[in-house]
């Protein structure tokens, strides 16, 4: 008898900690389950790359997971501590070259799930040199630029893909020639966004904008990396202006339909997230995700639950992939029990 009651208590106190994990009055679910970093892997031709060895790193150097890429390149780790981490791909028995970046996740203004995007476009190691990728410049934006200047960033460019750090000089002191110059400004705004340094790049991309108030790519990187800097006023601002510059972009409007739920605008939130998933060509399961912390939010709970099953179906290999479907089956009971 004394069993079964230990037993029983210990079933009633399971489902008294999940239940809590969607009546919390913070932002959605519980830190310690959702909180993810979410990323793809590529080449230089953003052709996704497979069965990478991918490692989540602490503060301290030390392993706390290790996944591999899926066959569209993708790679999850899921349910870590709020906290920064680095990313490091090991590209082992490739011809790829390894990277690192570094990651902050959990760290929102309102609530305590938190979700990280990261990108690694991977060079081979026998090519001499490598462009950064092209960004849709959205309004074509011309200047008259001294030609030290334009000498300086172009030698730069070619330089980053063999000696990224001279590389960067070069480009920095392209600026000292001509500081508004608008192609120095925003590479090294999106090379700073790619790297996760956000505050790093926040000054570019905002002295960018002020050169080019048509920049739709500048308003995009301001708005993410505003987001990532837990600006979320001035992400909202950011945000807003790229959808006005673009508004059939994917990632502008989850960008900010994400920043727009954050700060509690749920209404207007749905409007751009749908808008996000009505626009998206490349199945991004990342949309799916916020619109189910959107309707945990407001106790929507059978749209949670179908907009997490599409999650799975957009990631199947996810290592969480239990949790998930338990989560979606409570979601399921509580809508039916209404």
């Amino acid at each position: 008898m004394a069993s079964s009651k230990s037993s029983l208590t210990v079933v009633l106190i399971g489902i008294l900690f999940v239940l809590l994990v969607f009546t919390s009055t913070s932002n959605a679910f519980h830190p310690k389950q959702l909180n993810r970093i979410e990323g793809r892997m590529y080449d230089q031709s953003r052709s996704p790359l497979a069965d990478v060895y991918v490692e989540l790193l602490n503060d301290v150097q030390s392993m706390v997971a290790r996944t591999k890429s899926t066959s569209d390149g993708r790679f999850t780790f899921f349910g870590m501590a709020s906290g920064t981490y680095q990313i490091r791909a090991l590209p082992l028995g490739t011809n790829f070259i390894g990277q690192t970046q570094s990651v902050e996740v959990g760290t929102t203004t309102r609530g305590n799930s938190d979700v990280a995007f990261v990108e690694f476009y991977l060079r081979e190691k026998k090519r001499p040199e490598d462009s950064w990728q092209d960004v849709s410049p959205g309004t074509i934006f011309v200047q008259e630029i001294p030609t030290t200047a334009k000498e300086l960033y172009n030698s730069g460019l070619k330089l980053i893909g063999t000696n990224e750090a001279e590389g960067l000089v070069k480009i920095e002191s392209s600026l000292n020639e001509f500081p508004n110059y608008y192609d120095a400004l925003i590479r090294l705004g999106q090379y700073y966004v790619g790297k996760g340094e956000f505050a790093k790049a926040s000054p570019y991309i905002t002295r960018a904008v002020d050169v080019n108030p048509r920049s739709f790519v500048g308003y995009y990187l301001a708005g993410y990396s505003y987001y990532r800097l837990n600006q979320i006023p001035a992400a909202i601002a950011a945000a807003k202006t790229a959808v006005t510059l673009n508004a059939g972009d994917c990632l502008a409007n989850l960008v900010y339909g994400t920043v727009l739920r954050i700060d509690g605008d749920y209404k207007n939130s749905e409007v751009y997230l749908l808008k996000a998933r009505s626009l998206d060509k490349k199945d991004r399961a990342e949309i799916h995700w916020q619109l189910s912390l959107l309707y945990n939010r407001l106790s929507r709970n059978k749209d949670a639950a179908d907009e997490l099953e599409i999650y799975l179906k957009l990631n199947p290999d996810s290592p969480d992939k239990q949790k998930i479907k338990d989560t979606i089956a409570l979601l399921r009971a509580k809508a039916a029990s209404k």
